[in-house]
């Protein structure tokens, strides 16, 4: 166990595994999880000068997070629970196993998505049972049954589908399609003269027609009005000319879930209060345009707010 300050002992588990996991980006996001927590703390003057001292050590000790981080940690994490689930229905049980069911529920809490949730409440789940069995029945190299119905660990799942923090740059444009003009009428259409030639019931000689003019086109048809055109809406403007919003993060975050873009909210370091602002007024701004369907303005200020918050510079 490091040694933490007291401040940051709530969430100082995350640094610990940190610690102890040998794969690189699973140990970038705890580290980086662990460093958002207490940059709140410092921010509202919760903490000693060895406290900050403990923290900056630490942010000065880790490299920059990176998305395909979240990645390659689900990658890690599913495989453990794979391992772990696997050796649970074959009757294993070791003291070491309950460890990584602990640190596993930590992981997979990380993550703001129903399957990492519920994987998070099985992982604890498990940790109990198994101390129970231990306890009763001692250690075993799975030469025995498990005490527990096996039917009651979940079958393997797919890994969750990767959440970048922002949409992608690529998004769908908006619709549009217009109507076709109207066909324009053939040169000469035929007429059909207004009193038909009915032949007699006998054969005659056909009279010779007089000479006529030919037929005039038929009017060309009005085209059909235009429907009026949809305001542009502003485009992306620089942070400093959009002006104070209040941004609204629970509807957003809404929003984002029933387009089916699942998000990863916990991994960026924390921005000061001006960095913050400028943030949601881009973020209040992108959402208003998705609500309208202007995709591209949308994609714009996502873009730079998700710029904004890995330099740490308004964009």
């Amino acid at each position: 166990m490091s040694n933490i300050p007291e401040e940051f002992a709530a969430f100082g588990k995350y640094y610990n595994y940190a610690q102890k996991i040998n794969n690189e980006p699973t140990r970038v996001v705890l580290t980086h999880f662990f460093l958002n927590q207490a940059t709140d703390i410092i921010n509202e003057g919760g903490a000693s000068e060895e406290a900050v001292e403990f923290y900056q050590n630490v942010r000065d000790n880790v490299r920059e997070f990176q998305e395909e981080d979240v990645t390659n940690t689900r990658h890690f994490v599913n495989a453990i629970w794979d391992d772990l689930t696997g050796k649970i229905k074959n009757g294993v049980r070791k003291n070491a196993m309950i460890g990584k069911l602990l640190m596993m529920s930590a992981i997979y809490g990380m993550f703001d998505d129903d399957a990492s949730a519920k994987r998070e409440k099985d992982c604890k789940i498990f940790a109990i049972k198994l101390k129970k069995q231990i306890e009763q029945n001692g250690e075993s190299d799975g030469n025995e049954a498990p005490a527990e119905d096996v039917n009651s660990i979940p079958q393997k799942q797919d890994p969750a589908p990767t959440m970048p923090s922002m949409p992608p740059p690529t998004t769908p444009q908006p619709n549009t399609y217009q109507m076709p003009p109207p066909s324009a009428p053939a040169e000469n259409p035929y007429v059909p003269p207004s009193n038909p030639y009915v032949p007699p019931s006998e054969p005659a000689p056909k009279p010779t027609p007089p000479p006529q003019d030919p037929p005039k086109p038929a009017p060309k048809p009005a085209d059909p009005p235009k429907p009026a055109p949809k305001p542009a809406a502003p485009a992306a403007e620089p942070c400093a000319s959009i002006p104070n919003c209040k941004y609204n993060r629970e509807p957003a975050l809404q929003y984002f879930k029933e387009q089916g873009i699942p998000l990863v909210t916990k991994c960026y370091p924390q921005p000061d209060p001006s960095l913050s602002a400028c943030i949601q007024r881009y973020l209040d701004y992108a959402v208003s345009r998705l609500y309208a369907d202007m995709y591209s303005d949308a994609s714009k200020l996502l873009q730079n707010a998700l710029q904004s918050w890995k330099t740490g510079k308004p964009q």
